[in-house]
């Protein structure tokens, strides 16, 4: 019976199709292919997935059947894979480590699986028996990163349950009183007490021009109490960014949780943190840096909102994305929603930066447009549905199960088996029966 297979090479961009019989040698399939492509036998093999095959087995004695994709390779590609596979495995682990919060130490690797160019890995932390599931693709960097243990962050988040990092532009543009207020609609009178408020409030008439760093102050004012209301058991931290940035510190804690017990006092600090920051320009990076460190100490059950404001360019622009990419972009469990004030925003870069991270860009030139867009993310998060992703998921984890517990060899004729995917069951293709 005539087998037509095809045969794949990192050395050669064109496949080949070749037609083989059962009587055939694999060293003839080797011939064949380096001689087509012009290459000395002597230094390829032949191999699917992790078998190599011997070049002086007849095909009859191996799974080989129509419709099987072999990898033409060398020795030295086969060690310098097995090499990448390490690699990836401990890259993977930094990554967790600089990223998570995860230490190295507590991984425990429960498997991994090559399908196609991808490299799935999952570790779980002895900690607290979180599981993560990582990609690394082929530029040799994580690609993805999934939560594996909880499937219901989702829901959470549409209903308001999420930790946020509100990530403030507050540089020397800011002083701009460009800002007219609109009516005040917004409920913060007799929520917070004392003079400060008063003064800062009253500085809102309706009809009047406000500085922007006035208006990021109280947009923080509306998003914190708003975060208040939808859920008490949710961080919020607050990072004004100009040339450098600071968190805003409640109580002792760089974030506002439901351990504040002052909460018209820990509101006026963060005001006040936020009016007396302008200056410089739009470090970005710097603020997104913090904000990586602060969500270590989140909840890693729960999405995180990192809520960016600008009113003009950043600095370093490519740069920011190539930080996005590598650190949040991967992560299903950040969403980064951005707003844009003024004439020199980026819109392409706002946008950019946002999808990376399953979110959205608002462009926005009125003051109760803004003051909503706050009001509305503080009590929902929307994000993009990861019930694919999380089926694939899923499917990795069973293959990787039965890759583990599988026997080596068909326990008749001690030949090796094949795990049929679709079936999800072993077979051995020379007893011709499943396992």
């Amino acid at each position: 019976m005539t087998l037509k297979i095809k045969i794949v090479s990192p050395h050669n961009p064109k496949p080949v199709t070749m037609e083989i019989e059962p009587n055939d040698y694999i060293e003839d399939i080797i011939d064949s292919v380096a001689d087509f492509w012009e290459l000395d036998a002597a230094n390829y093999l032949i191999k699917r997935g992790s078998t190599v095959y011997s070049k002086d087995l007849k095909i009859m004695e191996t799974n080989i059947k129509s419709g099987t994709v072999f990898e033409f390779v060398t020795e030295k590609d086969i060690v310098e894979r097995k090499k990448r596979k390490i690699q990836d495995i401990e890259d993977a682990k930094k990554w967790l480590s600089e990223n998570i919060g995860s230490p190295s130490e507590k991984l425990d690797l429960i498997g991994d699986i090559q399908e196609k160019r991808e490299h799935f890995i999952i570790f779980e932390d002895s900690t607290d028996k979180s599981r993560y599931g990582m990609v690394i693709g082929t530029d040799e960097k994580v690609e993805e990163f999934q939560l594996l243990t909880q499937d219901n962050v989702q829901s959470d988040a549409s209903s308001g349950n999420f930790d946020s990092v509100l990530l403030l532009d507050i540089s020397g543009s800011t002083k701009s009183a460009d800002i007219q207020v609109g009516e005040m609609v917004h409920e913060i009178d007799g929520i917070l007490t004392g003079e400060f408020f008063e003064d800062f409030l009253s500085k809102f008439e309706e009809g009047r021009y406000v500085k922007r760093y006035e208006v990021a102050a109280l947009c923080a004012l509306i998003y914190l109490l708003g975060r208040i209301k939808s859920s008490k058991e949710d961080k919020t931290a607050v990072v004004p960014f100009s040339d450098d940035s600071n968190f805003v510190w409640f109580e002792g804690d760089p974030y506002f949780s439901s351990d504040v017990e002052d909460v018209s006092k820990a509101a006026e600090g963060m005001v006040k943190k936020i009016q007396d920051t302008w200056h410089g320009t739009a470090n970005l990076i710097d603020g997104l840096n913090k904000s990586i460190a602060l969500i270590k100490n989140f909840d890693r059950r729960k999405i995180k909102n990192i809520l960016i404001f600008l009113d003009g360019k950043a600095d370093e622009e490519e740069a920011v994305l190539d930080l996005v990419k590598g650190r949040l972009g991967p992560r299903y469990d950040v969403v980064i929603n951005t707003i844009g004030w003024g004439s020199e925003i980026d819109d392409d870069f706002m946008t950019s930066l946002s999808e990376m991270a399953q979110g959205q860009y608002s462009k926005v030139s009125d003051f109760n447009d803004l003051l909503n867009i706050y009001k509305n993310y503080a009590s929902e998060l929307k994000i993009k549905d990861l019930g694919e992703k999380m089926e694939k998921w899923q499917k990795v984890q069973e293959n990787i199960s039965k890759k583990v517990t599988a026997p080596k060899t068909c326990p008749e004729c001690d030949l090796g088996l094949s795990f049929l995917y679709k079936e999800k069951k072993w077979y051995c293709y020379n007893c011709q029966k499943y396992l």
